[in-house]
């Protein structure tokens, strides 16, 4: 099961909180949120501290759409389940995670770490 929140800052920004289980019973909806979320034309953050699980799948999406997007998308606060998942499919060293949502600042995540 999961779920999903979304909630507009005072600066314009919105976030996008995601909840519980991502896998083949969530299919498209982690996409098509994000990609929702990019239709509008302030900057996006996805908080994902409430993922509790992340297939390989859903984990390739929201990489690719970080590289697509980094300059106005922002991912932070990945659980330890997130961060699993990135690592176990390869992907640490193509995006950046800001510990929280109010520290995200999408320029800086645009840029790939290059320490991992």
């Amino acid at each position: 099961m999961y779920g999903i929140e979304r909630l507009e800052t005072g600066d314009g920004a919105l976030v996008v909180r995601f909840l519980g289980e991502f896998d083949f019973a969530a299919e498209g909806i982690l996409e098509r949120t994000i990609d929702e979320a990019l239709a509008g034309s302030g900057r996006v953050v996805v908080d994902l501290s409430g993922i509790t699980f992340l297939d390989a799948r859903r984990t390739l999406e929201l990489v690719f759409r970080f590289c697509l997007h980094g300059g106005r998308l922002a991912l932070t606060a990945p659980s330890p389940q997130v961060a699993a998942s990135v690592r176990a499919c390869g992907l640490q060293g193509w995006v950046r995670f800001e510990p929280t949502a109010s520290a995200a600042d999408p320029a800086a995540c645009a840029r790939p770490r290059k320490d991992q």
